[in-house]
């Protein structure tokens, strides 16, 4: 399907709202069958009779299985037809959640969701380069930021459906009911033909010289993505867990939070954005929303109940933003436009294997030490991420004199 005509202002025009929005709608629903895992975890352990850090390895395998299928597939959305790619991943999301549902052992549980993980990583780096020829050059850091906010609601469709379908039966109905419904939704994506344009490769491109140079080129933000990958991906395995320990809340209304917690991430989205758009630095914006949460996570460290949690929001809120700036404005903005799907794929490879850490140690940590010591890790990883930040956007800064 080509691009849209562009209206005055390079607007987006009607089909080009329509096309990105079924693009957003898309890549959302493929947390349906990603983070319907996390409101799952205790349930699954007690299932299988073992401790939290044991069945958080499910968390680690699916976020390296991810990391490693986000470089293949970034590389192949940049060589063949990135709506193939796409589909085919919903299709294997699909069946890797239905075939974990009829597991009984932890170690086909692994197997199931590793094969999860790779089909994961065939929506990212491929949506991208769709969504990059269907919007202009002017638009695309508006877009990047707005594109994202399909992380916080598809997490918390998926956090909220999950909580329900455990609640009202098994916690296999959380993966088996999500899986029936991506088929359908698969079905969806292969009628709509969304695809980006045709443009010749050269073979260069998905060469080891061509991934090197994206490595040198983005360095700094691969750095931020490592330490605060860890940091979100925490975020997303163990706050329905943190959540369901705290009680100075019934556990009616913890349900709900469960499901309206990733919906905090949205404001920070738009914050990034906003702070972007008026600072056209990218770097500066890092540093100023790194350093936001930092004094979140620290307040969180210090507090308990009821101002820990409206800082841990906070943190949340922030973690976001800056997932929005790593994993979409990043790629967008700082490679050309052929090396998009490559180069959103790298970073969000660096995210997931740092972040595929915190399945157990995150875990691991809050059985044997508690949640302040898991707080005191994340400060440390947001305070190491500042530090790259600052000294990247003081390099950019002295290259523009």
């Amino acid at each position: 399907m080509k691009e849209g005509t562009q209206q005055p202002g390079n607007a987006l025009s009607g089909q080009q709202i329509t096309n990105v929005a079924i693009m957003w709608g898309i890549y959302a629903a493929f947390y349906l069958g990603r983070l319907n895992l996390s409101p799952a975890l205790p349930a699954i352990a007690g299932s299988l009779k073992i401790g939290l850090g044991e069945v958080g390895i499910l968390g680690n395998v699916f976020f390296w299985s991810y990391a490693a299928g986000q470089i293949i597939n970034g590389q192949v959305g940049s060589l063949v037809r990135p709506h193939k790619v796409v589909l085919a991943g919903l299709l294997l999301v699909a069946a890797a959640n239905i075939g974990f549902a009829m597991q009984t052992s932890l170690g086909m549980m692994v197997i199931f969701w590793g094969v999860n993980g790779f089909a994961q990583s065939m929506g990212w780096g491929p949506m991208l380069r769709i969504l990059s020829s269907h919007i202009p050059g002017s638009q695309k850091r508006r877009i990047s930021t707005l594109f994202s906010m399909s992380f916080q609601v598809g997490t918390s469709v998926a956090w909220g459906l999950a909580a329900l379908l455990i609640t009202i039966g098994d916690f296999r109905l959380a993966f088996i009911v999500p899986g029936v419904l991506l088929l359908g939704i698969a079905l969806f994506w292969r009628l709509t033909g969304l695809d980006s344009e045709q443009r010749p490769l050269v073979r260069q491109q998905s060469s080891l010289s061509a991934v090197i140079a994206d490595i040198r080129q983005l360095f700094p933000a691969l750095l931020i993505a490592a330490f605060i990958g860890f940091v979100y991906i925490g975020f997303l395995i163990w706050l329905p867990t943190f959540i369901q320990s705290t009680d100075f809340l019934p556990n009616s209304i913890n349900t709900i939070l469960t499901a309206l917690v990733p919906l905090v991430g949205i404001p920070g989205m738009l914050l990034a954005g906003r702070l972007l758009a008026r600072q056209s630095s990218l770097f500066l914006t890092l540093t100023q929303v790194l350093l936001g949460l930092l004094i979140c996570l620290l307040i969180s460290s210090t507090t308990t109940a009821l101002i820990q949690f409206i800082a841990l929001l906070g943190a949340v809120m922030l973690a976001s933003g800056i997932a929005a700036l790593a994993l979409s404005t990043v790629p967008m903005l700082l490679v050309t436009a052929d090396r998009v799907s490559s180069a959103g794929g790298l970073i969000t490879a660096i995210w997931s294997v740092a972040g595929g850490l915190a399945g157990t140690v995150v875990g691991s940590l809050a059985e044997r030490s508690g949640w302040t010591a898991v707080f005191y890790l994340w400060i440390g990883c947001t305070l190491a991420a500042v530090v790259v930040a600052l000294l990247a956007w003081i390099r950019t800064a002295k290259s523009r004199i």
